[in-house]
């Protein structure tokens, strides 16, 4: 574990009592997420292209070429999902979006995946069962006749057994990485008690923000340091940022804008969530193969079936 994941771990874990202590008011609440979105949130899904040319021998054009032709292609490959198995669509999300979350808390340790499902896994289930407004997020219209408080008992089932699977995950790395476990366990602890504690924004907030986000930059910078040519200073790297940023913020923009003021679709946050899922998901593919191509260039593994689609060099 660096110094700057036991920093970001200590800082977050004294954020959350302060959060929970001090509440914020509704407007403040958003201004805290929106400030997180901006700065940590949106910049570190931004920097993917950083990650493709680390990948990839191609340059220039060829590179552009790649780099948005596969983001393009799982757009749309994810769009025709939600339009024709909605069902499928959200469930598996959320199965890809919780071990994205496991994949990026639990890098120092040898966290197996089913690990890395269970503890991104945990993190949604308590977030929408502590808060039951977010099942009108498209929760509601996708599973037509489930009532709200039924869908609410079925995450509270799903983060107690998720929470058991964590617990038994971490406490067989215990011998090993005694100090890092019982770090994790502080966090679960921390995370759970913002969620119990505060509105929706500033609990997805400050763990997108800061559990998620800032820890996937922290992580990025010290596996680029690894071998690979590129400038890892944050003016660099925010530089870097900054444009895909801006074209994220305005997309998530019109998305708003076409759900909710234009009137696209008869389920107005439906359309919000499928939207920013199908914008999220090439980046989880993106970091998915970028661990994979690190693991193969370090000699750690077989290449698989995704890696055997990567080109590789040396690192």
């Amino acid at each position: 574990m660096t110094a700057a994941v036991r920093l970001s771990k200590t800082a977050l874990i004294v954020a959350s009592l302060v959060l929970v202590a001090v509440p914020l008011t509704e407007t403040a609440s958003l201004v805290f997420f929106g400030t997180l979105l901006l700065l940590v949130g949106l910049p570190h899904g931004a920097l993917d292209h950083v990650l493709f040319r680390n990948q990839f021998p191609d340059r220039g054009l060829r590179l552009h070429i790649h780099f948005y032709g596969f983001y393009l292609a799982c757009l749309a490959a994810f769009a025709l999902v939600w339009w024709v198995l909605p069902i499928v669509a959200l469930v598996g999300f959320l199965a890809v979006s919780g071990y994205h979350f496991g994949q990026t808390q639990l890098t120092h340790l040898p966290a197996p995946r089913w690990l890395q499902l269970a503890w991104g896994g945990w993190v949604l289930s308590a977030l929408v069962y502590t808060h039951p407004e977010s099942l009108h997020w498209g929760f509601l219209d996708v599973f037509a006749g489930v009532g709200q408080a039924q869908l609410q008992q079925v995450f509270g089932y799903l983060a107690w057994a998720l929470l058991a699977a964590t617990g038994v995950g971490l406490l067989r790395l215990v011998r090993r990485w005694p100090w890092a476990v019982v770090v994790e366990f502080a966090e679960l602890a921390a995370i759970y008690l913002v969620f119990a504690s505060t509105d929706f924004f500033v609990s997805f907030g400050l763990f997108f923000g800061g559990w998620h986000a800032m820890r996937a930059l922290i992580n990025l910078r010290s596996e680029l340091r690894q071998g690979t040519p590129e400038n890892v200073s944050l003016l660099h790297l925010a530089k870097e940022a900054l444009p895909h940023t801006l074209a994220s913020a305005v997309g998530i923009g019109a998305i708003t804008w076409l759900a909710y003021w234009q009137g696209i679709g008869s389920q107005p946050a439906l359309v919000l969530f499928m939207g920013l899922s199908v914008v999220a998901l090439p980046h989880i593919v993106t970091v998915e193969r970028w661990q994979r191509f690190r693991a193969l260039a370090q000699g750690q593994k077989k290449p698989g079936p995704v890696q055997a689609l990567v080109t590789t060099k040396t690192v």
